[in-house]
């Protein structure tokens, strides 16, 4: 009866069975009977429905005390389904198929970001020397900092974090070896004269003067690095 009112959810059934669990406690009655079960059914549901389920009740009624169908135990049912529930709940979820892709096309996206930076660090470089060769010197530059690195890789991170990209152009990083160490000198910008590079040295973003950035003279960097 309770698999016929319920339609077969798993909530109702739960429900149902909690009633005629209660009705028999109620009644102190060791097993759940057709009367339990009845009851729950009936249970705050409004006349017309309760006509209606007496109906389809009386049905299973006749059929269950004739013989022709065999009335199943609210123990045997609520198994079932608890079961069925279990299986339900272990069953993977299934993952959207372009989670998957979303990875990947960050990761590529991330690796072209990175190949792009490396790429620029080394044009960067390779136009400094050329830069200083230029017959330039009574130009100026600002000197924004120096890195002490063997490797390119904090050379890498400020371009492309503190550095504007409309900026990279006029980057220059010379190199100059100290023992075992590599000194990296990062200049920006070549100005005409000291008053142009004072505009630009004052107009620098609060991240870039950190360091304390001051002007220098293309004369005194071809002495020094070339």
């Amino acid at each position: 009866m309770i698999n016929f009112k319920s339609g077969g959810l798993l909530r109702k059934v739960n429900i149902l069975a909690d009633k005629a669990l209660l009705a028999a406690y109620s009644k102190q009655s060791k097993q759940v009977g057709v009367s339990q079960v009845l009851q729950s059914i009936l249970d705050g549901f409004p006349i017309k429905t309760v006509l209606n389920s007496i109906a389809g009740i009386s049905i299973i009624l006749v059929a269950i005390s004739s013989g022709i169908l065999a009335f199943p135990s609210i123990d045997l049912i609520t198994r079932h389904y608890d079961r069925t529930f279990a299986i339900e709940s272990a069953a993977p979820i299934p993952q959207p198929e372009n989670h998957v892709v979303r990875e990947d096309r960050v990761e590529s996206l991330l690796d072209q970001e990175e190949v792009a930076i490396q790429q620029l660090v080394q044009t960067r470089i390779s136009e400094s020397q050329k830069w200083l060769e230029k017959p330039s010197a009574d130009r100026f530059s600002i000197k924004l900092l120096q890195i002490v690195s063997l490797k390119t890789k904090p050379l890498e991170m400020l371009l492309a974090h503190q550095i504007p990209a409309s900026s990279h152009e006029h980057v220059y990083l010379l190199p100059k070896k100290r023992g075992a160490k590599m000194v990296w000198s990062v200049f920006l910008g070549e100005y005409a004269n000291y008053k142009t590079a004072a505009g630009a040295l004052f107009g620098l973003r609060g991240n870039l003067k950190k360091n304390q950035p001051y002007i220098v003279s293309l004369a005194t960097l071809k002495k020094r690095f070339i």
